[in-house]
């Protein structure tokens, strides 16, 4: 169950640290396909009760787009976050430096 306060925020960031590799790799193609070597954006996340993400989007910065979106929504498919009493959003800054490292 997904906690109230500053122990909820940390169950969000273990969860996203736990599918930051797949993240990693629609990042990492966006700026290829965009021959960028770093980029900003945000994550934006719909989270059902149950733990399921039930949207994805990269908002905002050179990182935004139907491509990144597409591959990000099919990564979430297999992502799980923390249960809560109701559906959630997470909002997550998008940095991108160098090699496609997102942060």
């Amino acid at each position: 169950r997904l906690a109230p306060g500053e122990a909820g925020v940390r169950q969000v960031r273990d969860a996203l640290r736990a599918v930051q590799p797949s993240i990693e790799r629609c990042v990492g193609e966006q700026l290829a396909r965009r021959q960028l070597a770093q980029g900003a954006g945000a994550l934006h996340l719909a989270v059902a009760a149950a733990g399921r993400v039930t949207s994805v989007s990269a908002g905002g910065g050179e990182l935004a787009g139907p491509e990144i979106d597409q591959c990000l929504g099919r990564a979430a498919a297999g992502w799980e976050f923390p249960p809560a009493e109701t559906d959630y959003a997470v909002d997550a800054p998008l940095t991108v430096v160098g090699a496609g490292v997102a942060r």
